[in-house]
């Protein structure tokens, strides 16, 4: 806290030394950013709206970067899960960064927990960066809340009313029942925290923004009112004077990064109470929002956005709404003259006003798509393939045929309706879910109403009846569901209740698409948003794939057909028709398994020799963890030894498995995804960098654990589920295995609101299928860009096919499949979806004329408009 901030002038010289040198690894792009921010910083608040897969964050820990060197400090609000990346990459920018993901109000406390600091022991007021969730101030409080849940604000205001009128306040330590409550150990870390926090605040100068917040929670705290937990609900005031105490907790900061700051819009979210109210910034701070996609549905999303950056500018607004009306009519009347003016004239004030503020580089900037644009169909063709795998009602079986009439004749009927169950089904057309989330509604358990709350808050609601319902129109309804649910109503053994999702002819159709790519050589990303649905999916392709691998004669992980896979792998069976029973299944897999085994005990009595001999050539040598780490595994008991030895194994392909210099990196990105950063204290090691033999021991059991919790599923590996229930150090686990082209995992399932941010999935696929459509276009762009991405496997197969001298039809694209109902909501939904994805690109992308448009247009006229269009890249 006795640093001062050389302020962002000095941060601007710094930029251009990083832009300019070599010290961190940037591309032209990157580097042309860093300066356009030591440009606009030291007026206003920067949006960095690169598309998808482009390096933001790397330009973020740049900056980061120089703030630090110029004695600032820094706070970045990530969403949870994506702390470890946000760790590697302030590690690449330099940045010495030693503080785990802030993610509870517990968390927050902790850092207070000795009465007397060892030395080097910095608390959130000390670190120069702090990572902070956006989910941290979604705490639970109310009357019967523990007392360190709302301890700090009354225990903050009385050591201030101690340090400047020698007292404490009255009822503080006068009542022995109220001094116990300040000895437990809990409501102790917000002594200690209070005491910290008032003496630092003591050295600061009069108008230091932590001066000026604690004076005002000093004016506005009741007393003894802010002793009671029931007054910390909330919405209440003390809340938010509770939520301003944490802040001072954490110090005031010069520069504050939002991560995803297209998120949690609403004015009362977590995301804008953390940013608003608890985040403290300096007297110059400012802010830098990092989002591909700004806007998302409409133009008015602009000045959300604007907002959020701290940012007001009633001109930019203008503009952005004029352009918008411009926008819409050029798209409609692209060859009227008067339309191309105006769109001109808008275009070039939106520019104007926007770029002082906003940051973009599209793909056009990128040399692989620019690279594609010149060798395709006279560089109108995208490098893009959105086809729908459509879904015909003719080709279902009379089942389903009624089953999907029957959904589109409720959905009629239902409207305006007092039926809740009936609603429910209606709103879900409207959600965006169509024909296959009603069919999914009844199929759905209660555990998919918890693991699927936050998109499916519509299909919360409880069934009820009202006295006053038209008894008719209720005998309708009735009627339609009945008839809605006949199909799922086998008792079977085949179509009974355990199998009748996988006749979904949603998940048949993804499994005919999936398997013809697996089939290539490449592997698939599914996304989805109902659990039920998708673990199907991926019981039924594990199921397939393991019969199909037993009839090749190829070598199935499997010693026999787990209990949970029973009812997919009879499934399986049947539609194959097939004669055998799950114990013929289970003969052959003990059979094969045989053979895997004795391949594992050869490589597992042999590889840690290989690692040491290999030591010296590893990239790691100096790494004094990792070493540490191998050491500890040598000595551990052999069971750890072989769990590690199966993960190595299946890391590499089986060329390579007897490779040294295979085998001994392998081992060190093994332990690297295991060290799962946002659990565990990362980079704790002081003094001279040595771990003593209790830590590393300590190290390594925790690594273990993780493996050990990936081996002991249940389930095979050709296809995985990714949901909310996905512990951090498993999503590495998947990460990593889904990128490289050879390993077992070729089809990874995602729940959306896991999957869609963040998560690098590029290396080893190129194909996404969508098997709940979207509403919101801006998510859709988040899922394609989880394979569109800097290096992906796309640019790779684009680069063989040029060196083959392919063009036009030849050349490779990124495929992206939803899957539609044809002739029901799906397609509406579907159309809708397309129309808003048509204004996110002239809004984002300068593509105002779009493809669908172009072909009843002129080229000339096409490009005209197109070129006119504003666009914010550097180059």
């Amino acid at each position: 806290m006795n640093k001062k901030f050389k302020g962002w002038d000095a941060v601007a010289s710094q930029l251009h030394s990083i832009a300019n040198g070599e010290t961190i690894e940037l591309n032209a792009g990157q580097r042309a950013s860093l300066k356009a921010l030591a440009e606009r910083l030291p007026q206003n608040g920067v949006i960095i709206a690169d598309e998808v897969g482009m390096g933001k964050t790397r330009i973020a820990t740049a900056l980061t970067n120089a703030v630090i060197h110029c004695e600032g400090r820094v706070a970045i609000l990530t969403p949870p899960g994506l702390g470890f990346q946000w760790r590697d990459e302030l590690r690449k920018a330099h940045v010495p960064e030693k503080t785990q993901l802030l993610r509870s109000l517990w968390q927050f406390l902790k850092k207070w927990e000795n009465d007397i600091r060892p030395e080097g022991h910095a608390t959130w007021l000390e670190d120069d960066v702090v990572l902070i969730s956006h989910a941290f101030c979604n705490w639970r409080l109310g009357e019967n809340s523990a007392y360190w849940r709302w301890a700090l604000l009354p225990t903050l205001y009385a050591h201030w009313r101690k340090q400047h009128s020698g007292r404490y306040p009255r009822n503080f330590y006068e009542k022995k029942e109220l001094r116990n409550k300040w000895e437990e150990n809990a409501a102790k870390l917000a002594m200690n925290a209070a005491e910290n926090i008032v003496q630092i605040i003591n050295n600061t100068p009069t108008k230091h923004p932590l001066r000026m917040r604690m004076e005002e929670l000093q004016d506005i705290t009741p007393w003894p009112a802010a002793l009671e937990g029931s007054e910390y609900a909330k919405n209440s005031n003390l809340r938010h004077a509770l939520e301003q105490a944490v802040g001072l907790g954490l110090g005031a900061f010069d520069l504050v990064i939002v991560d995803e700051a297209h998120k949690s819009r609403g004015e009362d979210s977590g995301l804008n109470r953390l940013l608003n109210t608890i985040i403290l910034p300096s007297a110059h701070a400012r802010r830098l929002l990092m989002t591909a996609t700004p806007v998302e549905l409409h133009a008015g999303q602009w000045k959300q956005s604007l907002a959020r950056a701290g940012i007001t500018d009633d001109n930019a607004t203008t503009a952005i709404e004029r352009y918008s009306e411009a926008v819409t009519r050029i798209q409609k009347m692209p060859s009227d003259a008067s339309a191309l003016t105006a769109f001109r004239h808008a275009a070039a004030e939106y520019q104007t006003a926007l770029s002082t503020y906003v940051l973009r580089r599209d793909k056009r900037e990128v040399e692989a798509v620019k690279q594609y644009m010149q060798h395709s169909n006279n560089g109108k063709d995208d490098y893009r393939k959105v086809e729908q795998l459509g879904i015909s009602a003719s080709h279902c079986s009379p089942e389903w045929r009624q089953a999907i009439c029957a959904a589109e004749a409720l959905s009629f009927v239902a409207r305006g309706s007092q039926d809740q169950s009936a609603k429910r089904l209606r709103l879900t057309i409207g959600n965006g879910h169509g024909i296959s989330a009603i069919l999914d509604e009844h199929l759905k358990g209660e555990g998919d109403q918890l693991l699927n709350k936050p998109q499916e808050e519509e299909n919360s609601a409880k069934s009820s009846t009202i006295e006053s319902f038209d008894i008719k129109k209720q005998q309708r309804i009735d009627f339609w569901k009945r008839t809605l649910t006949l199909p799922f109503q086998s008792t079977d053994s085949v179509h009974g209740d355990e199998n009748r999702l996988f006749a979904h002819p949603a998940i048949q159709k993804a499994v005919e698409k999936i398997e013809a790519v697996c089939d290539s050589g490449e592997k698939v990303l599914v996304f989805g948003r109902f659990t039920r649905p998708m673990q199907a999916l991926v019981r039924l392709l594990n199921a397939r794939q393991m019969l199909r691998s037993l009839r090749e004669g190829s070598l199935w992980p499997q010693a026999s057909v787990h209990q949970a896979e029973v009812a997919a792998v009879q499934f399986a069976l049947h539609e194959q028709e097939s004669t055998d029973t799950i114990e013929d299944i289970n003969l052959k897999l003990e059979k094969q398994y045989r053979t895997l085994e004795k391949r594992r005990e050869e490589f597992r009595n042999h590889f840690l020799e290989v690692i040491e001999n290999n030591w010296g050539a590893a990239h790691y040598k100096n790494d004094s963890s990792t070493g540490a780490l191998f050491q500890a595994l040598k000595s551990a008991p052999s069971a750890d030894i072989a769990m590690v030895a199966r993960a190595i194994q299946e890391y590499l392909p089986t060329p390579d498995w007897k490779v040294a210099e295979k085998i001994t990196h392998a081992f060190g990105v093994l332990l690297s995804a295991l060290a799962d950063t946002e659990w565990e204290e990362a980079d704790d090691d002081e003094g001279d960098g040595e771990l003593d033999s209790v830590r590393v021991q300590e190290k390594l059991a925790l690594r273990i654990e993780r493996l050990r919790d990936e081996y002991s599923r249940t389930e095979s590996s050709f296809a995985r589920l990714m949901n909310g229930n996905t512990q951090p150090s498993t999503r590495r686990l998947l990460q990593q295995a889904f990128n490289r082209p050879h390993s077992n995992l070729k089809v990874l399932v995602a729940q959306s609101v896991v999957g869609r941010e963040g998560l690098n999935l590029h290396e080893a696929c190129r194909t996404v299928v969508l098997l709940h459509a979207e509403w919101n276009p801006g998510v859709v762009e988040q899922q394609i860009g989880r394979v569109d991405r800097i290096n992906s496997l796309w640019e790779k197969r684009l680069n063989s096919a040029l060196a083959d001298k392919k063009s036009g039809m030849d050349l490779p694209k990124i495929e992206v499949y939803p899957i539609v109902f044809e002739g029901t909501y799906d397609e509406a939904n579907w159309e809708v979806l397309m129309q808003r994805w048509d204004d996110l690109r002239a809004q984002l992308h300068g593509v105002v004329i779009t493809p669908t448009i172009a072909e009843k247009t002129d080229d000339e006229t096409v490009r005209l408009i197109n070129e006119t269009a504003p666009r914010f890249s550097l180059h």
